[in-house]
């Protein structure tokens, strides 16, 4: 891996992964549909944790196929990010996969756990944070239930004995990805 210079052009190498990109789920899409595309979360090679890779096909003059140009967006740094939004003092926000596998939170936890040597992404029945694992039935109620594909959620419900208000809606669908945002207060 290199870092580009001002100018686009190969720079200093950064590191050697053990993979070889081109063998990449990221790279081969990008290659066929020519243009930029949103990987699904994969564990790093470099580092071995959670990340989604943006990636772009970049030609030569003459049309041929130059290489893939592709960034890696770490589930720490999105998790990071979460983490400087101010919900409410006992608010959450978090983002799930359509799967219910979490991609990023504003709790104290990290949105995957490591087992062995390997990372794995924690669904959002296995958080520890409350208001995240309680939110999981309305959750599949919400996806299961008549709705407009797009239309977002905003209710209150009861978890124990307090009332809670959650929005959420579907994002990043047009850009390859299909996510859940939530905030919970």
């Amino acid at each position: 891996m290199y870092a580009a210079t001002a100018h686009g052009d190969r720079g200093r190498k950064m590191h050697s992964d053990c993979c070889d990109p081109r063998f990449r789920p990221w790279y081969g899409a990008a290659v066929k549909k020519n243009r930029a595309v949103w990987s699904q979360v994969y564990n790093t090679c470099a580092e071995g944790e959670p990340a989604l890779t943006l990636a772009k096909s970049v030609c030569r003059a003459n049309g041929t196929l130059g290489g893939v140009l592709g960034t890696n967006v770490m589930l720490t740094t999105l998790t990071d990010f979460l983490q400087t939004v101010n919900i409410c003092d006992n608010g959450v926000a978090f983002v799930i996969d359509a799967d219910g596998f979490m991609i990023a939170t504003s709790g104290a936890e990290l949105p995957f756990k490591t087992v062995g040597d390997a990372s794995e992404r924690m669904h959002i029945s296995e958080m520890q944070t409350p208001l995240i694992r309680s939110t999981f039935p309305d959750v599949l109620a919400w996806k299961s239930g008549p709705r407009e594909p797009d239309a977002p959620l905003s209710h209150q419900f009861a978890s124990g004995s307090r009332g809670l208000h959650v929005a959420t809606k579907h994002i990043g669908r047009k850009h390859g990805v299909d996510w859940i945002r939530l905030a919970i207060h």
